[in-house]
């Protein structure tokens, strides 16, 4: 996961929430509206061998605690990525409901190509 591209994520989404965007995990009992984001990377190859390109893959999780209201945050969100600093790509979403704590989610992925440190 790079480092820059996670910090300058929270950054764009942290206003969206007060701040409550987490990696990975949500605290025990969160205040919601919230955000969960998760990264995946993957180094690109060429017939050349290894080439120094990465595609990041940021899944964001938008949780609340009404319908209207992931609805709402997923088009800021969705805006908000349009101004990110790195150029991404919307790659799709989906709905859900978490039972276990009886939360509304929205699923957004997101690509982001990033050049590896040699």
């Amino acid at each position: 996961m790079s480092n820059i591209v996670s910090t300058e994520l929270f950054v764009v989404l942290g206003p969206l929430t007060g701040g409550r965007v987490y990696p990975e995990v949500l605290p025990d009992d969160p205040v919601y509206p919230c955000i969960r984001y998760m990264t995946s990377t993957e180094s690109q190859n060429t017939l050349c061998g290894p080439s120094t390109l990465s595609r990041i893959r940021y899944t964001i999780h938008v949780f609340s605690r009404t319908v209207a209201d992931a609805i709402l945050l997923v088009a800021q969100v969705q805006s908000a990525m349009r101004k990110f600093a790195y150029r991404n790509v919307p790659v799709g979403w989906a709905d859900g409901y978490e039972p276990m704590v009886g939360k509304f989610y929205q699923s957004l992925d997101f690509e982001v190509w990033e050049r590896e440190a040699i």
